[in-house]
Protein backbone atom coordinates (compact mmCIF):
# COMPACT_ATOMS: atom_id res chain seq x y z
CA UNK A 1 0.00 0.00 0.00
CA UNK A 2 1.27 3.51 -0.66
CA UNK A 3 1.21 6.82 0.78
CA UNK A 4 -1.38 7.72 -1.50
CA UNK A 5 -3.72 5.08 -0.84
CA UNK A 6 -3.50 5.06 2.86
CA UNK A 7 -4.49 8.64 2.84
CA UNK A 8 -7.57 7.59 0.38
CA UNK A 9 -8.44 4.82 3.13
CA UNK A 10 -7.42 7.31 6.33
CA UNK A 11 -9.69 9.78 4.66
CA UNK A 12 -12.77 7.36 3.85
CA UNK A 13 -12.45 9.22 -0.07
CA UNK A 14 -15.71 7.72 -1.70
CA UNK A 15 -15.54 7.40 -5.88
CA UNK A 16 -14.86 9.66 -8.02
CA UNK A 17 -12.50 11.16 -5.14
CA UNK A 18 -8.86 10.30 -4.89
CA UNK A 19 -5.72 11.49 -3.57
CA UNK A 20 -3.65 13.14 -6.02
CA UNK A 21 -0.40 14.05 -4.15
CA UNK A 22 0.91 14.14 -0.47
CA UNK A 23 3.77 16.13 0.60
CA UNK A 24 5.33 17.06 3.66
CA UNK A 25 6.48 21.11 3.99
CA UNK A 26 9.07 21.71 6.18
CA UNK A 27 8.32 25.76 7.94
CA UNK A 28 9.77 26.87 11.23
CA UNK A 29 7.08 26.18 12.95
CA UNK A 30 7.08 22.59 12.08
CA UNK A 31 6.49 20.27 9.78
CA UNK A 32 2.94 20.90 7.48
CA UNK A 33 1.43 17.08 5.84
CA UNK A 34 -0.29 18.67 2.71
CA UNK A 35 -2.92 16.05 0.88
CA UNK A 36 -4.06 17.20 -2.33
CA UNK A 37 -7.76 15.53 -3.26
CA UNK A 38 -8.87 15.36 -6.32
CA UNK A 39 -11.52 13.70 -8.76
CA UNK A 40 -11.86 11.80 -12.00
CA UNK A 41 -12.06 14.05 -15.42
CA UNK A 42 -15.84 13.67 -17.07
CA UNK A 43 -17.48 12.77 -13.21
CA UNK A 44 -21.05 13.98 -13.44
CA UNK A 45 -22.18 15.27 -10.07
CA UNK A 46 -25.29 14.96 -8.30
CA UNK A 47 -27.66 18.45 -6.90
CA UNK A 48 -31.29 17.47 -6.01
CA UNK A 49 -31.37 14.53 -7.93
CA UNK A 50 -30.01 15.35 -11.05
CA UNK A 51 -26.44 15.20 -12.80
CA UNK A 52 -24.83 17.95 -14.22
CA UNK A 53 -21.48 17.79 -16.05
CA UNK A 54 -18.28 20.00 -14.24
CA UNK A 55 -18.83 23.67 -15.16
CA UNK A 56 -15.48 24.75 -13.33
CA UNK A 57 -13.51 24.46 -9.69
CA UNK A 58 -12.94 26.25 -7.43
CA UNK A 59 -9.82 25.97 -5.57
CA UNK A 60 -10.35 24.84 -1.24
CA UNK A 61 -8.20 23.99 1.12
CA UNK A 62 -9.39 23.09 4.96
CA UNK A 63 -7.51 22.62 8.00
CA UNK A 64 -7.48 18.47 8.88
CA UNK A 65 -6.46 16.55 12.17
CA UNK A 66 -3.51 16.74 12.76
CA UNK A 67 -0.70 14.23 11.20
CA UNK A 68 0.82 13.01 15.06
CA UNK A 69 1.65 16.42 16.43
CA UNK A 70 2.03 18.31 12.87
CA UNK A 71 -0.51 20.32 10.52
CA UNK A 72 -2.30 18.79 7.68
CA UNK A 73 -4.22 20.32 4.90
CA UNK A 74 -6.21 18.80 2.68
CA UNK A 75 -6.03 21.15 -0.90
CA UNK A 76 -8.70 20.29 -3.55
CA UNK A 77 -9.89 21.60 -6.89
CA UNK A 78 -13.99 21.36 -5.83
CA UNK A 79 -16.05 21.27 -9.00
CA UNK A 80 -18.83 23.76 -9.79
CA UNK A 81 -21.91 22.57 -11.94
CA UNK A 82 -24.06 25.19 -13.53
CA UNK A 83 -27.98 24.83 -13.53
CA UNK A 84 -30.46 24.83 -16.14
CA UNK A 85 -31.64 28.41 -14.42
CA UNK A 86 -28.09 29.68 -14.83
CA UNK A 87 -27.03 29.43 -10.98
CA UNK A 88 -23.49 28.02 -10.55
CA UNK A 89 -23.24 25.83 -7.43
CA UNK A 90 -20.51 24.59 -6.04
CA UNK A 91 -20.55 20.79 -5.13
CA UNK A 92 -20.81 19.33 -1.92
CA UNK A 93 -17.50 17.76 -0.50
CA UNK A 94 -17.70 13.94 1.21
CA UNK A 95 -15.24 15.54 3.86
Amino acid sequence: MDTKELCELGLNLPSPWFVKEVSLEKKEEGLILHIEIDHKSLTKFKYEKKEYSVYDHQIRTWTHLNFFEHKCELHARVPRIKLPNGKVKLVSVPW
